[in-house]
């Protein structure tokens, strides 16, 4: 969401607009805080005073320690819900270590594995997640998609919240067949519980846009994106769910751009932007994301220097956040690269493709998919600057990856094929 990082457990950016996203609406769904300190604690944090909001369920797990002991199950559900809302106030690192902590006493205190573990076991895979610490990420969703199994039968609303996050993770190590599978039962699932005309139906399909988008399936992927986009523009100021109707628009900006709609691309982009920074705030993963999505268009309209000066301003964003996100960093290296080898300004290009591989290679090895479009455009970019033998070289380097071309850019097909 990738830009298509999307999913309704997958929270992004920094602290500021999480009172909005969709898991902050109904932070503690069906289960009961074990304190009404905690209760107001969370109600504060969403209410907008996210600090003081921690501060305060941080208060509630220091007195259930206290007074019941920190092996009790009042303080290890107590610090359960604290890790569930640090994830979704987006301070990852605080929710790492306080589940990880919580989860090992509950495991070695054998306490009931119920629908509340399972909640702390998607967090905590989403908070790998955003760390970058994808080998860890897999094992929690599927623990906590099995247990929801175990604990819930039929169609519930947990168990496709997990199944979308899980997706989503499947989709940036780039197994979409196995992404879309989950999100198969997701939509099956809120179709049964929701029906086709609700929110949370919405955020599963602009989640399986983005796994089509993802895949090349561009004409799947705008009847997804534009489903989603219907329901959310009914109901979203109702429902809260501006961001996602927001995010969802950046999305089908990117979709039409694939398809040649420039124009339209471009509108979808400039509009949301300004709900971008009033929602994320200026200094946001999303923000940052909608600038790179407008460098892609400027890039397409050939107006190379736009797209060079969006994506560093971009980058420029996106570097100076505590937790960055990778995978959009990424993206933005790629499109600045293009940029600049459109303005032959090929040592600058050369430099960011690197730079582009070297991040993918070490936060995401299993990504061959999109290793083999850096590898491409590196390529190009070579061949631009006479280096035919490490053009060819990065050429075969793409080809030993065994990506089936179809997933690919038709330009990059076209080199990867030796037309």
């Amino acid at each position: 969401r990738s830009g298509a990082h999307g999913g309704v457990l997958a929270g992004r950016g920094n602290d500021r607009g999480t009172r909005q996203r969709s898991e902050c609406r109904d932070p503690l769904g069906s289960v009961r805080p074990s304190s009404p300190g905690l209760l107001y604690g969370v109600t504060r944090a969403y209410a907008g005073d996210a600090i003081g909001g921690a501060a305060v369920a941080r208060q509630a797990l220091a007195k259930a320690q206290r007074v019941f002991g920190p092996d009790s199950s009042d303080a290890i559900e107590t610090a359960t819900y604290l890790g569930q809302l640090c994830s979704s106030l987006r301070r990852y690192r605080d929710s790492e270590a306080i589940l990880e902590e919580a989860m090992g006493r509950w495991r070695r205190l054998e306490l009931p594995m119920n629908e509340q573990f399972a909640r702390s076991l998607f967090h905590l895979a989403v908070s790998k997640q955003r760390l970058g610490k994808l080998a860890e990420v897999e094992a929690l969703f599927r623990e906590g998609i099995a247990l929801i199994r175990s604990v819930q039968e039929g169609p519930f609303h947990r168990l496709s919240q997990g199944l979308v996050g899980y997706a989503t993770f499947l989709n940036e190590v780039n197994r979409f067949d196995d992404a879309r599978v989950a999100l198969d039962e997701a939509l099956a699932s809120d179709l049964a519980t929701y029906g086709p005309d609700h929110v949370r139906t919405a955020t599963t399909l602009y989640a399986l846009a983005a796994l089509q988008l993802a895949t090349q399936d561009f004409t799947a992927a705008e009847i997804s994106s534009r489903t989603a986009l219907e329901v959310l523009e009914r109901h979203a100021a109702d429902s809260g769910y501006e961001p996602e109707l927001i995010l969802a628009r950046v999305q089908m900006s990117r979709i039409a751009l694939a398809l040649g709609r420039e124009e339209e691309a471009t509108a979808l982009q400039s509009g949301a932007m300004p709900e971008l920074e009033r929602l994320y705030g200026a200094s946001s993963t999303e923000f940052g994301d909608g600038l790179c999505a407008g460098a892609r268009i400027a890039l397409a309209r050939g107006d190379a220097a736009s797209a060079n000066a969006h994506a560093t301003g971009a980058l420029t964003l996106l570097q100076s956040l505590d937790i960055t996100s990778v995978p959009i960093e990424i993206q933005c290296h790629a499109v600045r690269a293009s940029a600049l080898l459109a303005l032959q300004r090929l040592e600058e290009a050369q430099v960011d493709a690197a730079r582009a591989v070297e991040r993918l290679q070490a936060a995401n090895p299993w990504a061959h998919v999109s290793m083999s479009g850096l590898l491409l455009l590196r390529s190009r970019i070579e061949r631009s600057s006479g280096d035919v033998d490490g053009a060819m070289r990065s050429v075969e380097q793409a080809r030993q990856l065994g990506v089936t071309p179809q997933l690919l850019a038709a330009e990059d097909r076209r080199l990867l094929e030796g037309q």
